[in-house]
Order: C-alpha cells, then sequence, then structure tokens
C-alpha cells in the first residue's frame, strides 16, 4: 500500500510539474534522444536513462535529480515489482489518458 501511495504521489508530481514546465500534451521523449522533461526549477528531470549491466542497450524511465553530478533516480517504473526496461528505440509519451511507453514496433511496455 505504502508503494502505491509513494507512486500516485510521484505521479501527480509529475503531472503538476509538467503542467508549470510547459510540457506539452502529445509531446514524447525517445531513447535516441537525451532529451528530457525538467521541473520548472531544475531540480528533476523525467525521461530515459540506459542502463549499463546489460549486455543489450536497454533503458528505464525514471525521474532522478537532475542538479548533481551523479543524477541520482528517485523513481523508475516496474512491472510485477521488476524494473520495466525498453529496447533502444522506445519512446513514451504523454497523452490524455497519461503517459504511454512503447516498443519501436508501437507495442505498449
Amino acid at each position: 500500500m505504502a508503494a502505491l501511495t509513494f507512486l500516485i504521489r510521484t505521479l501527480v508530481f509529475l503531472r503538476v510539474s509538467l503542467v508549470f514546465a510547459n510540457v506539452n500534451l502529445d509531446s514524447r521523449l525517445s531513447t535516441d534522444g537525451n532529451d528530457a522533461w525538467r521541473s520548472p526549477w531544475g531540480e528533476f528531470a523525467f525521461g530515459f536513462r540506459q542502463l549499463s549491466n546489460f549486455g543489450t542497450k536497454l533503458f528505464m524511465v525514471a525521474i532522478w535529480y537532475d542538479k548533481i553530478p551523479d543524477k541520482t533516480v528517485v523513481w523508475s517504473a516496474k512491472t510485477d515489482y521488476r524494473l520495466a526496461t525498453a529496447p533502444t528505440g522506445s519512446h513514451v509519451q504523454i497523452t490524455k489518458e497519461g503517459l504511454s511507453l512503447t516498443s519501436p514496433e508501437g507495442d505498449s511496455i
């Protein structure tokens, strides 16, 4: 229950931050770019982070502290209590329904 509460608060924070950071509906980020959506004051960023422990190029969707050198991750997307990974070419998009994460083939992750 605590994890669910944390997730809900994080998503509400992200949604409010995106509104004030001028991220438009249907904006999207890709693993191919180094782009991120930043909070209004630049403290946090949302986007893809490459995982370095895998032979293939896999990414996670995360929120991290953006003003410090090591960019510490404070939240990452999970499925069934496991880290949700996305291959190169995946993207995340903000829609009317919320955030969507899709593979290069267009399948939902």
